[in-house]
């Protein structure tokens, strides 16, 4: 599934904040896998990771491909980018509107929402088609696309390939805090040296979670109580960690003004000198017949801060430890 750019998601996971042995090392999912260095440098690290599964094998001449020609490319992506910016062509669905340093891209046209789900997906398999379609042609708005669906897909198979999973049953939530529960209770008594049947249970309750029953194999592994209690403590804070993703908490920074307007603070950081401007396109983005958001500027250490990342077409995200919003040029 192709996670969605742009100021909808961004604003809407703000509005609700909502990853004799030694015992082994674990270290936390960041909040947002960056695509840094070439995509060819980072296809390499997907080939090459822990969990590469045989879809992976069996589409690493298609990714390694289109990583080198838009590799080739960046450049003259990056030109094209910038003179679309300028001239804002007829043909093109989006508007090209300059806001401070980058360039943010709205619908020409409105789009009225569907009442149902509207499902998309996205591939390697699907990426190579869209490529071989362009291959060879002068630069286009195609090859900008394309640029954009490689960056998008990358974050998510980086996380895949080091244990991270993508995606989460609708009963993860429960089991975790089960699990924590279990081990938080064994912890508690000194004498526990780990909860009874623990792997198999752990096993059991996610069976095919890269991280979680592997884990649960190296408590059972460790020789010595005290051992095995360390090894369990790190898997305490990586269950700690992930259920962050499953709890709704409130942003002191949403205040609801009337029946049908919220105002959110936030920081314009980089983009001080053009703030109403933001400001507007945000606000036409997040509003219906029944409720409005509105912005409020302030400089508040709580308020989430805009800041601007290198290069175009990355997908743009959100740091909720850091009350971040990170924005790539050519942003929708």
């Amino acid at each position: 599934m192709r996670p969605i750019q742009g100021f909808s998601l961004l604003f809407l996971l703000i509005l609700v904040q909502a990853c004799g042995a030694k015992a082994p090392s674990i270290v936390s999912k960041p909040e947002y896998r960056e695509v840094k260095g070439s995509l060819q440098s980072n296809v390499q690290k997907v080939l090459a990771g822990k969990y590469s599964n045989p879809c992976d094998l069996k589409n690493r001449a298609k990714m390694q491909e289109v990583a080198q020609a838009l590799d080739e490319r960046h450049d003259e992506i990056e030109a094209f980018i910038s003179n679309t910016a300028q001239t804002n062509p007829q043909g093109d669905r989006w508007n090209h509107v300059k806001l401070g340093p980058i360039t943010v891209r709205t619908l020409k046209a409105e789009i009225t929402p569907k009442n149902e789900w509207v499902e998309g997906s996205e591939s390697w398999e699907l990426i190579y088609d869209a490529y071989l379609k362009i291959k060879g042609t002068p630069m286009s708005r195609a090859w900008v696309e394309l640029y954009a669906e490689v960056q998008g897909i990358l974050p998510d198979d980086l996380d895949r390939v080091e244990g991270y999973p993508q995606y989460h049953r609708h009963d993860d939530g429960l089991k975790i805090k089960r699990l924590v529960d279990t081990i938080s209770a064994c912890l508690d008594d000194p004498n526990c040296e780990e909860p009874t049947e623990f792997e198999k249970s752990v096993r059991s309750a996610f069976p095919d979670h890269p991280v979680y029953p592997n884990q649960a194999k190296s408590v059972h592994a460790m020789a010595t109580k005290d051992q095995k209690r360390i090894s369990l403590k790190g898997f305490l804070n990586l269950l700690l960690d992930d259920q962050v993703i499953y709890q709704v908490r409130k942003n002191p920074g949403v205040k609801r003004v009337d029946a049908g307007t919220l105002k959110l603070e936030m920081d314009p950081t980089a983009f001080e000198s053009v703030k109403d401007q933001l400001a507007g396109i945000i606000e036409s983005v997040w509003k219906s017949d029944e409720l409005r958001v509105v912005i409020d500027w302030v400089r508040e250490p709580n308020a989430f801060q805009f800041l601007i990342e290198a290069g175009s077409g990355g997908r743009s995200y959100v740091v909720f430890k850091k009350k971040e919003v990170h924005l790539f040029n050519e942003v929708r």
